[in-house]
């Protein structure tokens, strides 16, 4: 692991000797970046080539910002618990020991339509999750979008999302240390890190199409809509979307435009992505350190022979 890529790994991940750090009883320093993507580290570069942004916000962040929306959260949702909507609570707990984090983040509950979640706190991060995402997805698809957001903790998001909301919501004018920035270029980073954490997503998915049916319940809507969505259908779109966002034209440069001002990358490109790293020997590493590697035939769908590229109903791979 390079000192690049380093840099970007949450604290406790970089520092040896920590009393208080957490450990994995599986995955090393380096697993852990291999959950970064290029593009999240790229745009983490050029988020902290800003003069004075990064060290101002977490010199203030801490006792500003991140007890402000602590606080919100407290006071206007739900906190979740073993013995409070103890059903979703307790997914939390077996991701967070399978990714070696030692101290649970609090998870809270929003009323909201609009499925979503999202995790805040450098120091002492905590997830929250809406109404309209239990809605909308099976309790183990919950699950995997719980994955995702300790995902963001163990790429070190949380303070650049904080660092987001406190532009949007016109709080940073009250810190007048910090420094202009363009907010395309925020946007960028917070594009590119829902790379990284779908990453992980996938590693405690240990298989593509279980990730794919949270992109698409998010693409297109709640079980009555969704359950017989055709995979092998939705990945040829997935594929003519991504020829057309990369090729050289008038097109691919209007799906840039569209993208500037938009907190995550089109899940057509999301879906892309993770089935790319899915299929990468790094991919199936991490997923079996952690127990939850499950491959599947390409053809039927059907389990696969254990350590054989033949599945159950007899197709070879």
């Amino acid at each position: 692991m390079n000192d690049e890529t380093n840099q970007y790994l949450p604290r406790f991940l970089r520092e040896q000797g920590d009393a208080d750090a957490p450990t994995s009883q599986s995955w090393s320093q380096e697993d852990y970046a291999d959950l970064i993507h290029p593009d999240d580290a790229s745009a983490l570069q050029k988020l902290n080539a800003v003069p004075g942004l990064k060290s101002s916000f977490e010199k203030f962040a801490s006792a500003t910002v991140e007890p402000m929306y602590r606080g919100e959260a407290l006071g206007n949702n739900i906190k979740l618990d073993f013995d409070q909507i103890g059903e979703y609570y307790n997914l939390l707990p077996p991701i967070c020991e399978k990714f070696g984090i030692a101290s649970i983040p609090d998870l809270f509950l929003e009323m909201s339509p609009i499925p979503n979640a999202y995790t805040f706190g450098a120091s002492r991060p905590f997830i929250v999750i809406s109404s309209g995402l239990l809605e909308y997805m099976t309790v183990d698809e919950v699950q995997l979008v719980l994955a995702h957001e300790c995902g963001h903790i163990l790429c070190h998001h949380p303070l650049y999302n904080m660092m987001i909301a406190a532009y949007d919501s016109g709080f940073a004018k009250f810190l007048p240390m910090l420094p202009r920035i363009d907010r395309p270029l925020l946007y960028a980073w917070k594009r590119a890190s829902e790379f990284s954490a779908d990453r992980a997503m996938l590693a405690f998915a240990g298989n593509p199409e279980k990730a794919m049916r949270v992109i698409i319940r998010l693409s297109a809507g709640g079980h009555r809509f969704t359950n017989d969505i055709n995979i092998d259908v939705y990945k040829k779109q997935i594929e003519e979307y991504y020829a057309l966002s990369q090729t050289l034209s008038l097109q691919s440069m209007m799906q840039k435009f569209l993208k500037i001002f938009s907190f995550r990358p089109f899940a057509s490109i999301r879906s892309h992505e993770f089935t790319k790293w899915s299929k990468t020997p790094k991919f199936s590493l991490l997923s079996r350190k952690i127990g939850t590697y499950d491959p599947r035939c390409p053809k039927c769908g059907a389990a696969m022979q254990r350590n054989t590229n033949i599945c159950v109903n007899g197709h070879f791979s």
